[in-house]
This record gives structure tokens, C-alpha cells and sequence, in this order.
């Protein structure tokens, strides 16, 4: 990250795309904090993705903008409806399509700006019968199979997409995701180094991964395996879904089930 003073009445800050999305979110959250009157400007390096990111948590619809000025001013206490979290819906919708029975989350907006929206779009090209009504989202247990998938704008969801892949008939494909090697762990070899456990294929590419799914009814099970959440609450919770068809509780069986506590405490209470 590199902030460039153009005078007095404005400064420029250019935010590598691999950690755009998070820097910019700070600095949009202490613009009012940092001592000047003057505004600046966010850019991420010319990478189309990662500022659509940050562009979703200003709930501003701009896909062909790379800039955002930030005009100093003052915190007004007001009322605001928080909408649900689609991350963290992600791996109950996941478990929807994977389990034995129908899953429903109340709370989200099927026309949301969050990337992670894209969750409803990816188990429907899977396959999966997703229906919406009104906030609630309901998604039925269904047989899936492969995709080819850019998932440059919801790279979170890609653990959970990989298991998914896993019980699918046929390869996915998962692309533009080349940045997830350097969030909380490797996002593209944890993956593939967990369900390789169970027998899984995974390829890794520069890019992204390709699962090669086993079929509707999964990898078969291996009593003896104990799995690893690379100290990482997405890995942590996208494993869950690895041993739902099989009954099997994974928080038993990670090494450190306490990781989700990062952004979703009640995990394993609610699943």
C-alpha cells in the first residue's frame, strides 16, 4: 500500500490487489480519523475485482469504476438495517444441497451487492434447487455436478465451492483466484490437500483448482482421517460440509475447531 500526496487538496492511495479489499475497508471505516481535512482516493492497483469488493461494502453499483474518492466528514448517529451475511450463509445453503433434508436462512437479500451472494448463483449452475422467497433462501438436497467458474469477486467462497465439487459428477474448474494463497492460509492448497485425504483429486493451478467430483454419493470415508483447519475459520467451516452426508461431526475430528470464532462464533452450535 502506497498513499501519494498530490498537494493540499487531495492524496491518492494505491492498494495492492491482494489486500485491497481488507485495507480498503479500513480506510474507509477511519477516513474521519486520520488527521486530514482533505479527501483521497482509493485504487487497487487497475484490479477490477478487488475494488468491486470494496465497492460492495459502500453498497455503490459501479463494475466499470476503479476509484473512490473519500470526502472527509462527521459520524451522524442514525437506525440501519444490517443485512444477513452471505458468507456466513454460504456453508448452511452449502449443507442444503449436500444433506438429507432442506435448508433455510432468513435474513438475506437475494439482490445484494455482497459478493458472496454468488453462493445462490454457483448451486444453481451445480445443479442444486434454490428458491427464494421474499429474505428467506431455501436450498433442497440435490444432485450436482461440475462447473467452470470465475470466482475473482467472491474468493471466500472457494473452500466451500471445492467441497461442494467433491460430491458433484464430473471436474470444476475454479478461476481468477490467484490471491487466495495469501489470506489467513493458502486457500487453494488447503482445499486440495484436505480432500485429498478422503481420496479426493485436486489439481492446483496458478489461477485457482479443478475438483474432480467422485459423484453424488462423495469420497468414501476413512475412519482414521483427521483433517487440519490451517488455522483458518473458512477452511474450518467449509470441512464441515465434508463429513455431512456421512454423519459425521468434523469440529471431533479438526485440529482446531475454535478457529471460526474469527467471524462466526456459533458455528458449530448452529450446524
Amino acid at each position: 500500500m502506497g498513499m501519494a500526496d498530490s498537494g493540499s487538496e487531495r492524496s491518492d492511495v494505491a492498494l495492492a490487489a491482494e489486500v485491497a479489499q481488507e485495507a480498503g475497508e479500513f480506510l474507509l471505516s477511519v477516513r474521519d480519523r486520520l488527521g486530514s481535512h482533505d479527501p483521497y482516493t482509493l485504487g487497487a492497483a487497475g484490479d477490477r475485482h478487488a475494488n468491486t469488493l470494496i465497492l460492495d461494502r459502500l453498497r455503490t453499483a459501479r463494475p466499470d469504476g476503479l476509484r473512490i474518492t473519500v470526502q472527509p466528514g462527521t459520524y451522524r448517529a442514525g437506525s440501519y438495517q444490517v443485512e444477513g451475511d452471505w458468507s456466513g450463509a454460504s456453508y448452511l445453503l452449502a449443507a442444503g444441497a449436500l444433506g438429507s433434508r432442506p435448508v433455510r436462512v432468513d435474513g438475506l437479500r437475494a439482490d445484494s451487492l455482497q459478493g458472496d451472494r454468488a453462493m445462490l448463483d454457483i448451486l444453481r449452475a451445480m445443479g442444486a434447487r434454490a428458491e427464494v422467497e421474499g429474505t428467506s433462501i431455501t436450498v433442497h438436497p440435490s444432485a450436482l455436478h461440475g462447473v467452470d467458474v470465475d470466482m475473482g469477486h467472491c474468493p471466500d467462497l472457494v473452500p466451500t465451492v471445492a467441497v461442494l465439487a467433491a460430491f458433484a459428477q464430473g471436474p470444476t474448474r475454479v478461476r481468477n483466484v490467484a490471491h487466495l494463497r495469501i489470506k489467513e492460509s493458502d486457500r487453494i492448497t488447503a482445499p486440495a490437500t484436505e480432500l485429498a485425504r478422503l481420496g479426493v483429486r485436486v489439481d492446483e493451478h496458478d489461477d485457482g483448482l479443478t475438483v474432480h467430483g467422485t459423484g453424488p454419493d462423495g469420497p468414501a470415508w476413512d475412519e482414521a482421517a483427521r483433517f487440519s483447519a490451517h488455522n483458518d475459520h473458512r477452511i474450518a467451516m467449509s470441512l464441515a460440509l465434508l463429513g455431512l452426508p456421512h454423519g459425521k461431526r468434523m469440529d471431533a475430528l479438526l485440529d482446531d475447531p475454535l478457529v471460526v470464532r474469527k467471524s462466526f462464533p456459533t458455528f458449530w452450535k448452529v450446524w
